[in-house]
Protein backbone atom coordinates (compact mmCIF):
# COMPACT_ATOMS: atom_id res chain seq x y z
CA UNK A 1 0.00 0.00 0.00
CA UNK A 2 2.75 2.42 0.49
CA UNK A 3 4.00 2.19 -3.13
CA UNK A 4 0.63 3.03 -3.78
CA UNK A 5 0.58 6.46 -1.90
CA UNK A 6 4.41 7.64 -3.53
CA UNK A 7 2.87 6.35 -6.95
CA UNK A 8 -0.02 8.89 -6.21
CA UNK A 9 1.86 11.71 -4.69
CA UNK A 10 3.95 12.09 -7.28
CA UNK A 11 1.26 11.67 -10.02
CA UNK A 12 -0.22 14.90 -7.86
CA UNK A 13 2.75 17.08 -7.74
CA UNK A 14 3.91 15.70 -11.17
CA UNK A 15 0.88 17.89 -12.69
CA UNK A 16 0.91 20.38 -10.08
CA UNK A 17 -1.88 19.52 -7.79
CA UNK A 18 -0.24 20.04 -4.64
CA UNK A 19 2.62 22.60 -6.35
CA UNK A 20 2.60 26.23 -4.56
CA UNK A 21 -0.15 27.85 -6.64
CA UNK A 22 1.32 31.13 -8.97
CA UNK A 23 0.12 34.17 -7.48
CA UNK A 24 -1.76 36.89 -9.93
CA UNK A 25 0.77 39.61 -11.23
CA UNK A 26 0.70 42.72 -12.90
CA UNK A 27 3.72 44.80 -13.77
CA UNK A 28 4.22 47.86 -15.05
CA UNK A 29 7.07 48.37 -18.00
CA UNK A 30 8.09 51.44 -19.68
CA UNK A 31 8.02 49.37 -22.87
CA UNK A 32 7.71 46.47 -24.63
CA UNK A 33 10.89 45.60 -24.74
CA UNK A 34 11.51 46.19 -21.14
CA UNK A 35 8.71 44.28 -20.45
CA UNK A 36 10.12 41.20 -22.81
CA UNK A 37 13.11 41.68 -20.83
CA UNK A 38 11.44 41.84 -17.25
CA UNK A 39 13.38 45.03 -16.13
CA UNK A 40 12.97 48.60 -15.42
CA UNK A 41 10.04 47.74 -13.63
CA UNK A 42 7.57 50.48 -13.02
CA UNK A 43 5.14 48.47 -10.92
CA UNK A 44 4.17 44.91 -9.24
CA UNK A 45 1.11 44.06 -7.84
CA UNK A 46 -0.33 41.16 -7.17
CA UNK A 47 -4.39 42.31 -7.22
CA UNK A 48 -7.55 40.51 -5.78
CA UNK A 49 -10.52 39.87 -7.64
CA UNK A 50 -12.69 43.01 -7.51
CA UNK A 51 -9.77 45.02 -7.01
CA UNK A 52 -8.71 48.02 -10.05
CA UNK A 53 -5.29 49.29 -9.91
CA UNK A 54 -3.67 52.69 -11.00
CA UNK A 55 -1.51 52.75 -14.32
CA UNK A 56 1.27 54.83 -14.22
CA UNK A 57 1.23 57.74 -16.28
CA UNK A 58 4.92 56.68 -18.37
CA UNK A 59 2.89 52.68 -18.34
CA UNK A 60 3.25 51.35 -22.07
CA UNK A 61 3.38 47.92 -21.93
CA UNK A 62 1.87 45.17 -18.88
CA UNK A 63 2.50 41.87 -18.13
CA UNK A 64 -0.70 40.20 -16.47
CA UNK A 65 -0.73 37.18 -14.86
CA UNK A 66 -4.32 35.57 -13.28
CA UNK A 67 -2.54 33.43 -10.92
CA UNK A 68 -2.83 29.71 -11.13
CA UNK A 69 -5.60 29.38 -7.91
CA UNK A 70 -7.42 32.35 -9.87
CA UNK A 71 -8.98 30.87 -12.87
CA UNK A 72 -11.28 32.36 -14.88
CA UNK A 73 -10.57 35.80 -13.39
CA UNK A 74 -8.95 38.33 -15.93
CA UNK A 75 -7.79 41.82 -16.53
CA UNK A 76 -9.95 44.76 -17.82
CA UNK A 77 -8.50 48.24 -18.88
CA UNK A 78 -10.14 51.58 -17.94
CA UNK A 79 -10.27 55.14 -18.35
CA UNK A 80 -12.68 57.58 -19.27
CA UNK A 81 -12.07 58.18 -22.93
CA UNK A 82 -12.06 54.37 -23.33
CA UNK A 83 -14.93 53.22 -25.21
CA UNK A 84 -17.06 50.67 -23.30
CA UNK A 85 -16.32 47.76 -26.17
CA UNK A 86 -12.82 48.33 -25.14
CA UNK A 87 -13.81 48.11 -21.25
CA UNK A 88 -15.72 45.08 -21.55
CA UNK A 89 -12.70 43.40 -23.58
CA UNK A 90 -10.20 41.25 -21.22
CA UNK A 91 -6.28 42.23 -21.55
CA UNK A 92 -4.07 39.41 -22.88
CA UNK A 93 -2.40 36.92 -20.40
CA UNK A 94 0.96 35.36 -20.05
CA UNK A 95 2.94 37.79 -22.54
CA UNK A 96 3.99 41.38 -22.75
CA UNK A 97 1.49 43.34 -24.16
CA UNK A 98 0.76 47.02 -25.14
CA UNK A 99 -2.22 49.01 -23.00
CA UNK A 100 -5.33 50.34 -25.01
CA UNK A 101 -4.25 54.34 -25.45
CA UNK A 102 -6.11 56.07 -22.51
CA UNK A 103 -6.01 53.09 -20.16
CA UNK A 104 -5.75 54.69 -16.59
CA UNK A 105 -6.68 51.86 -14.40
CA UNK A 106 -7.07 48.00 -14.58
CA UNK A 107 -9.46 46.01 -13.18
CA UNK A 108 -9.47 42.32 -12.15
CA UNK A 109 -12.69 40.39 -12.46
CA UNK A 110 -14.24 37.15 -13.55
Amino acid sequence: MKGFYTIFLTSLLGQGILAKTAAPKLNQYRSIDDCKADKNIISHASPSLGSTRDVDASTVAVYLVAGSAHAGQHYYPRGANLPKSTQDSPLAMGECIYLPGGTRQIYKDL
